[in-house]
């Protein structure tokens, strides 16, 4: 089955050279011809990752990429390759997001003019790239159908998404802010289940019902009067009223 890849730049640009071409300047490599696609990409271009995945390295070689940024989706088992940069905003170790910005086209290292080399190949789960004595150090054609799907245009890039909202007119390009995401490993959080146990029917009308009405204080009163209301029904203002009047009785002097 073929393997997903997205935009990998903001733009629209040709190619300059495909994959497998131009056998005699790559011998010299020790393969077979070009290992990737190059596309016409100007100075600056700004460069997006193509997948999710890991920043796997980042590095310079002065007689090939020149700078360079590989990602590895593990997802996929697949691992991108975008060469000849003129900055890089990524770091090595870094979890991305596709559609991150990596960094902008240039033409370092062995190359001729701007342009974005981009190469694609298949990797073990440790993200090792496998087949590398296929003639191409194990990088396969980016444009094979059979081994990527590009979904080209996606909302992962600005300027396709400027398009899309303005039907019929014409987009130039534009500084714009990219907007980055970082993917950390997931975390794993144990919580406790808890259960609500649903009030009887019963207990549900009457709490809707209203309080009954506090019944008339008549006498006599005593003290086992004041326990007993107090005990039944908790209504302090019936006990107040009760004390006030035993204590008109017993001393009713105090109410003149």
């Amino acid at each position: 089955m073929a393997k997903i890849i997205r935009d990998i730049f903001i733009g629209d640009f040709g190619i300059s050279q495909h994959f497998g071409r131009n056998s005699k300047d790559y011998a010299k490599f020790g393969m077979k011809g070009h290992n990737g696609v190059d596309f016409k990409c100007p100075r600056d271009t700004i460069l997006i990752a193509g997948t999710q995945g890991l920043i796997k390295k980042v590095g310079y070689d002065a007689n090939g990429y020149g700078l360079f940024v590989q990602i590895w989706d593990n997802y996929q088992y697949l691992i991108t390759i975008y060469a000849h940069l003129l900055k890089v905003d990524v770091s090595e170790g870094q979890w991305i997001l596709a559609g991150h910005k990596i960094g902008t086209s240039n033409n370092t290292g062995n190359s001729t003019g701007a342009h974005l080399h981009f190469g694609a190949g298949d990797t073990n789960d440790k993200g090792e790239r496998l087949n590398k004595n296929n003639g191409y150090h194990g990088w396969f054609d980016p444009l094979n159908k059979s081994r990527l799907k590009w979904l080209v245009g996606a909302p992962s890039t600005v300027e396709q998404a400027v398009r899309k909202a303005n039907p019929g007119e014409v987009t130039q390009t534009v500084d714009v802010e990219i907007k980055t995401a970082t993917i950390e490993p997931p975390k794993v959080v144990n919580e406790e289940a808890t259960i609500t146990v649903a009030p009887e029917p019963a207990a549900i009308v009457n709490e809707m019902r209203p309080a009954p009405p506090t019944p008339p204080i008549e006498g006599p009163f005593t003290i086992k009067d004041i326990m007993r209301e107090q005990t039944h029904s908790y209504n302090f203002a019936a006990i107040y009223e009760i004390l006030k009047k035993l204590l008109k009785k017993i001393f009713p002097k105090l109410s003149q």
